[in-house]
């Protein structure tokens, strides 16, 4: 599995390198799944930043992850 984090509402060129493995593993017959889990973004993700990332309220969550699924759908097929 590959996991996206959803604090924005697309994905970027930095989930590339996941996303064409996922592609390949399922090409090659493997089951493949990928999370964009809404968990990580409400409560933050531990980076060893300085800063706290701001936290996302459950309507911006939603948002997100509407934007992100189709994108993810678009590369893998339905059935990740």
């Amino acid at each position: 599995y590959a996991g996206f984090d959803p604090t924005a509402d697309s994905l970027h060129v930095g989930n590339l390198v996941p996303l064409l493995l996922l592609r390949r593993f399922r090409d090659a017959g493997h089951r493949c799944i990928a999370l964009a889990g809404g968990a990580t973004g409400m409560v933050g993700d531990p980076s060893g930043r300085s800063e706290e990332r701001n936290l996302l309220d459950a309507a911006t969550l939603e948002a997100n992850l509407a934007g992100i699924t189709p994108q993810l759908v678009r590369v893998l097929g339905a059935g990740a």
